[in-house]
């Protein structure tokens, strides 16, 4: 009975290795290996040195048994030899020395006597322990690292506080070979048994594939491999989670066109608004312009007035000596008659005079008769113009009214915009409830989903001790490589797709706030606009007010330079008609007080109509403004838009690669499983060799 560990295995043990890895080889093809506890470079466990891998990380704890390691490194160079102690931590630890140097390590010699009772320490010192993990961080071993699949092979105790100080480096490891105690004493369990190891690994998604025995029946190498089934149901939740990334996206693409419709519409409105304003804004100031040439041209026809009124009062007065010196000269004729009533001559000159005042007379009367009719005739005209202005008043009153209407008309429909908006929040309030209602669904999913690849699990585990070899080999190679390259690359696309998603609800929120201003600009515009157009109107009625009020003027300007001629004519005329002219006179001067009282009117109407000018005018400013600030806001839009378009033609275009690799990964999963056929042919057949092997092997008394 050997009592102490050999290394020296025999031909049949290092055949059926071989076959084991070479069957597993097929299957999951390494790209580097890292070997912790490689010892002299003998033993079953160096199989992969006939495999020429590119990349190899040798580590041993006694760097006098490196020899072999650093010669294959001359003729391998990126082969890497480290010299140190991994373990579960990083610090400082005893290193026990045995006799038989190949047992040396973290575990002291008298926990293993029960399996090699010869077995004694022979000294101890304390080294630097170091973690897996942390070795692999080192520059030189970045090529290493960047490896997807990997092989572990951990010949020596304890594995599992190895294996602890390793769980990043397992990310990327396949193959995991461990040397486990399979029948061990209490002491040895916590450090090196089977079962603890793999109660470690099940939740890693590794499987326990093999044992692969040793000339010690409770010594041996276990065998574990990554459980594919796993990372295919990983694949299709984050296929799905990309479908549904796909579909969110295109709605926010969609939900963006729409707003931008929106928005190409209020900008046309706006332009249209502003057009018609400025169009208003000009038609105001033409108004206004001829309301101060009319202003002018009234101030002028009053000054004629009150010119014409000065001449006719120094005819007036004129006419009224004349009249005294006619009274003072009949009384002398008069008197003169009483005293030379003999006298013929003057006789025959009062007939003539008699004759000639008679003539005279029936002239004046004529003229009496003429004056009348004209004053009748300007008494119809004048009230013709006090019914065309009772009309005119009409007029403004209904027009007060309908603007009136129109204000009631706008307040209704600012209350229903303001409904609008209510029921726009409401159905966003709406939105956010299904938003977390289809968040927890999606949450019930994952649990569910979490719970199903658990029973998988379980299932899986049922079956590992009459199945596990033929289950293994069923793990096609290339599926499983191509699966965790879509699901990285997935996965990547998967946190590119949220952040534009996150991005473009931002973009669409800014959007819904911009939106929201451009209507509020544009109802202001519209109110402005129908407070201008009230205000044109108003201008024009004043406008053709002033010009009937020239007309007025015109008219009475005519009429007094008529008098002003009659007035002339007539200067020697009776006192009895000087009478009438003068009442005339007055009832003209109370009508030209009136025109004096609509001119103070005008006058102070004209000045309310420069003030609103003025407001307009800092309207305009503001409208101004807010319109470059409009157009800045639209420059933002469209570059932000362009750039948002980019984004999706490149999410295209990862999108139709994606599938293209689809496509392809389902083509090599065919081939797979056609593989997948034949290898379980060779596994029937291998079985029988190794079960054959293990016949002889026990049957042999010489073992």
């Amino acid at each position: 009975m050997n009592t102490f560990p050999d290394n020296n295995r025999s031909f049949a043990d290092t055949a059926l290795t071989d076959t084991i890895f070479s069957l597993i080889r097929t299957l999951l093809e390494p790209q580097a290996v890292i070997h912790i506890g490689a010892g002299t470079g003998q033993g079953n466990m160096h199989f992969w040195r006939q495999w020429n891998l590119p990349d190899a990380l040798i580590i041993e704890a006694d760097e006098t048994r490196l020899t072999w390691a650093q010669k294959a490194c001359e003729s391998n160079p990126a082969w890497h030899v480290v010299n140190t102690v991994i373990g579960s931590r990083e610090g400082e630890a005893l290193f026990f020395q045995a006799t038989n140097p190949d047992e040396d390590g973290l575990i002291a010699p008298d926990r293993l006597t029960p399996l090699w009772p010869n077995l004694r320490q022979t000294g101890q010192n304390t080294r630097t322990i170091q973690r897996l993990d942390e070795l692999l961080k080192a520059p030189a071993y970045q090529s290493l690292t960047q490896a997807q699949n990997r092989w572990l092979i951990i010949d020596c105790f304890p594995a599992l506080e190895i294996i602890q100080g390793a769980t990043e480096s397992l990310n990327h490891t396949d193959v995991i070979c461990v040397r486990i105690v399979k029948e061990a004493p209490n002491n040895a369990k916590a450090d090196m048994d089977i079962q603890a190891i793999t109660d470690f690994l099940a939740p890693l998604n590794y499987r326990q594939s093999a044992v692969i025995e040793s000339n010690h029946p409770a010594v041996g190498h276990a065998v574990f491999t990554r459980n594919i089934s796993v990372l295919r149901s990983e694949l299709a939740t984050l296929s799905n989670d990309y479908t549904q990334l796909n579909k969110k996206s295109d709605e926010q693409t969609r939900l963006i066109q729409d707003r931008l419709a929106t928005i190409q519409r209020l900008e046309t409105e706006r332009d249209s608004q502003a057009k018609t304003a400025a169009e208003r804004q000009q038609l105001i100031e033409q108004l206004t312009l001829q309301r101060d040439e009319q202003g002018q041209h009234t101030q002028a026809l009053e000054n004629q007035i009150a010119q014409l009124k000065t001449e006719r009062d120094n005819q007036a007065k004129t006419a009224a000596e004349r009249q005294q010196l006619i009274e003072q000269l009949t009384l002398q004729r008069d008197e003169q008659g009483q005293h030379t009533q003999a006298l013929e001559n003057q006789i025959a000159q009062l007939k003539t005079e008699r004759d000639n005042q008679a003539k005279t007379a029936a002239e004046r009367q004529q003229l009496i008769e003429q004056l009348t009719l004209q004053r009748d005739e300007q008494g119809q005209h004048t009230q013709a113009l006090e019914n065309q202005i009772a009309q005119l008043k009409t007029e403004r009153d209904n027009q007060a009214k309908t603007a009136a209407e129109r204000q009631q008309h706008i307040e209704q429909l600012t209350l229903q915009r303001d409904e609008q908006g209510q029921h726009t929040q409401a159905l966003q309030k709406q939105i956010e409830q299904l938003k977390t209602e289809r968040d927890n669904q999606a949450k019930t999913a994952a649990e569910r989903q979490q719970h199903i690849e658990q029973l998988t699990l379980q299932r899986d585990e049922q079956g590992q001790h009459t199945q596990a070899l033929e289950n293994q080999i069923a793990q096609l190679k290339t599926e499983r490589d191509n699966q965790a390259k879509t699901a990285a690359e997935r996965q990547q696309h998967i946190e590119q797709l949220t952040l534009q998603r996150d991005e473009q609800g931002q973009h669409t929120q800014a959007l819904e706030n911009q939106i929201a201003q451009l209507k509020t600009e544009r109802d202001s515009q519209a109110k402005t606009a129908a407070e201008r157009q009230q205000h044109i109107e108003k201008l024009t009625l004043q406008r053709d007010e002033q010009g009937q009020h020239t007309q007025t003027l015109q008219n009475q300007i005519a009429q007094l330079k008529t008098e002003r001629d009659n007035q002339a004519k007539t200067a020697a005329e009776r006192q009895q008609h000087i009478e009438q002219l003068t009442l005339q006179r007055d009832e003209q001067g109370q009508h030209t007080q009136a025109l004096q009282k609509q001119l103070q009117a005008l006058t102070q109407e004209k000045t309310e109509l420069t003030k609103q000018n003025e407001r307009l005018q800092q309207e305009k400013a503001a409208s101004s403004k807010r319109l470059d600030e409009l157009n800045e806001k639209i420059t933002t839009l469209e570059k932000t838009l362009s750039e948002n378009q980019q984004r999706l033609k490149q999410s295209e275009q990862v999108q139709k690669e994606k599938e293209q690799r689809m496509a392809k990964l389902e083509t090599e999963i065919q081939e797979h499983r056609q593989r997948q056929q034949l290898v379980d042919n060779e596994m029937l057949k291998a079985e029988a060799q190794i079960e054959l092997i293990k016949d002889v092997l026990l049957r042999d008394p010489q073992i």
